[in-house]
């Protein structure tokens, strides 16, 4: 499978979302077209999906200061 997302130094941003990973796996079961059921992630073990789906990374844009960012809506505001 080849790499998916974005190189990790583009990373500004790292979230803990594993509080939401029941409600992301509905959301994609509710929109068919995102997830393929014969790609590589219809036959992943269930503790993996859920580990891999408890994590959110997110990139500024513009650069920034290049220290990590907690809030990622904080130079928007």
């Amino acid at each position: 499978m080849e790499d998916i997302g974005s190189p990790d130094d583009y990373v500004t941003t790292v979230r803990d979302v594993s509080d939401h990973v029941e409600i992301k796996k509905e959301s994609l079961n509710h929109h068919k077209t995102q997830l393929d059921p014969n790609g590589p992630f219809s036959s992943l073990a269930p503790e993996f999906m859920n580990a891999w789906m408890s994590t959110e990374y997110f990139y500024l844009a513009q650069p920034s200061t290049g220290e990590p960012q907690e809030d990622i809506l904080a130079d928007l505001i």
